[in-house]
């Protein structure tokens, strides 16, 4: 029978470690930056429209290069099909349960809180009617599923937002104080050497 860590076992060949912050490297997504600058012009123009309402950190997992292997499996664990599909949707489940599982600790501390009382995910605005990341966080990653809540919701004018930043792309459940840890699939496209990323 297939174990988490052998299921994430191979991942230690491809997955890239996020870039150090520093010159060139931008102090909130850690992507490349021009140098000079604390952000990359995604993470600076997302700052001027959301405000107070950016992450407190973005955590990435693993750069995920184009045309690279992290990459490519993003890709196919949700537009694979049958069996392929289900080979990745498998292990990026155990990737994402041995993240947190590592590292929320640090976050936590980073976010100067003393839990994460919800986890959500970042739905799609492609049309999917689910998305398979939900299903990852909320079924398949015991360190996650009994935290998952559905919060947000895509508004009727999210497919045509494009990929820029927006406070009206998604509408949010009501919250009372909990402490929130978003999870998405995709961060800064990647052309060269430079996430997926859980914010």
């Amino acid at each position: 029978m297939a174990t988490v860590v052998g299921l994430s076992a191979r991942y230690a060949n491809f997955l890239v470690h996020p870039l150090l912050p520093g010159p060139g490297v931008c102090w909130v997504c850690r992507g490349p930056a021009k140098v000079g600058y604390r952000t990359c012009l995604r993470c600076n123009e997302a700052a001027k429209l959301l405000g107070a309402g950016m992450a407190d950190a973005v955590v990435p997992v693993s750069l995920a290069l184009k045309g690279e292997q992290y990459a490519n499996e993003l890709w196919r664990y949700k537009n694979a099909a049958g069996p392929q599909q289900q080979y990745f949707r498998m292990g990026l489940a155990a990737v994402l349960w041995r993240f947190p599982a590592m590292h929320e600790k640090c976050i936590r501390a980073h976010c100067a809180v003393s839990s994460f009382d919800i986890v959500t995910t970042v739905p799609s605005t492609s049309g999917r009617t689910t998305h398979p990341l939900r299903a990852l966080v909320a079924e398949m990653a015991e360190v996650t599923r009994g935290r998952h809540r559905d919060l947000l919701a895509p508004t009727p004018e999210a497919v045509h937002l494009g990929r820029a930043a927006s406070s009206r792309r998604y509408a949010s459940a009501a919250l009372r104080g909990e402490n929130v840890l978003l999870i998405d699939d995709t961060g800064q496209p990647a052309t060269t050497r430079s996430p997926q990323q859980p914010r």
